[in-house]
């Protein structure tokens, strides 16, 4: 019986990782300023990076000197704050004015 509910339990939780997995990536779309350089981006991608972003690519936006970063990520809860957070002391740098998910 022990045997029968150790195996029932690695099914259920080995059939939950897997949905996990399959969940579909949200978009985000953030509208930051301070991004003159190919430097500057790498920044931004590497920080982003560390809090799930994928597919990042930034373009530039409608007003001058505002870039738009749009991005993938598994969180379907991500934050302007955590952005920031992700961008560390570069925050003192690069400001994110939005963040939302598409």
């Amino acid at each position: 019986m022990k045997k029968f509910i150790t195996t029932s339990v690695l099914a259920l939780v080995s059939s939950t990782l897997v949905f996990a997995s399959e969940a579909k990536p949200v978009k985000y779309t953030a509208t930051m300023t301070g991004l003159v350089c190919s430097s500057c981006k790498k920044t931004v991608r590497e920080s982003f990076t560390k809090m799930g972003a994928s597919k990042i690519e930034i373009k530039a936006g409608a007003k001058e000197g505002e870039q738009v970063v749009t991005f993938e990520s598994s969180n379907a809860k991500l934050t302007k704050d955590e952005a920031i957070k992700a961008l560390g002391e570069a925050a003192n740098e690069f400001k994110v004015v939005t963040l939302a998910a598409n």
